[in-house]
């Protein structure tokens, strides 16, 4: 068996997920991270950039540090004695892939100017308001109800991104998930809310059950 745990990166969810993996005692744990994410997260230190930057600020919303989550899954895992593995792609040419597709992005203008009306409709969908207390939450939790909803979105606003950030990461991930199962038995996986429909789906040959801990409450 295969479960999937769905988090969000800015909430203080580092207990809930420690306490997730003690209670169900599976016989691996898999997070999304690589190494060198998961140095940083311990050594708290955060690399440079726009989307640290912006995890950063939003985490501070919620009294936490970004990726709080990956690092309770990997503590989790170390208190109870199972072992963990870290299933992400390299940091570093990640940053180099999203680069490049940001240059393709927008490169051309009316491409750009497309994009404009594009994003209003992925971030501002009719089904919740800005006047919600918490935007963030209410946009995590209409995600996790209708995901394939979203990534059409995003595909459709950013196509070269949505490859780098989701679909190549998720084969990727999917791939380490599968050598690890035939491994162990019972398996958990700790990735962001965002991975969760996309992981399943390339792992619909395998019992897979999903739970998603996206609630900052």
């Amino acid at each position: 068996m295969i479960t999937i745990v769905g988090t969000c990166h800015v909430f203080n969810l580092k207990d809930k997920v420690k306490s997730l993996i003690r209670n169900a005692k599976p016989d691996a744990v898999c997070v999304e991270l690589d190494e060198k994410r998961l140095k940083r997260l311990r050594s708290k230190s955060i690399p440079f950039g726009i989307f640290p930057l912006i995890q950063k600020i939003m985490a501070i919303r919620y009294g936490t540090e970004p990726g709080n989550d990956m690092l309770g899954a990997v503590e989790g895992a170390e208190q109870e004695g199972i072992p963990f593995f870290l299933i992400d792609k390299d940091i570093d040419s990640l940053i180099e892939s999203i680069r490049a597709a940001l240059l393709m992005e927008f490169l051309n203008p009316f491409e750009l100017i497309r994009k404009l009306f594009a994003v209003k409709e992925f971030w501002l969908p009719p089904s919740f308001s800005l006047y919600e207390n918490d935007i963030l939450e209410a946009f995590v939790n209409d995600f996790a109800k209708e995901p394939d909803k979203y990534r059409l979105h995003f595909e459709k606003c950013f196509p070269f991104i949505k490859s780098i950030l989701l679909d190549e990461r998720e084969k990727h991930m999917a791939l380490e998930i599968k050598n690890i199962s035939g491994l162990y038995e019972e398996v958990l996986v700790v990735v962001g809310a965002g991975h969760v429909s996309g992981l399943k789906s390339l792992l619909s040959d395998y019992k897979v059950q999903t739970v998603m801990l996206i609630s900052s409450k």
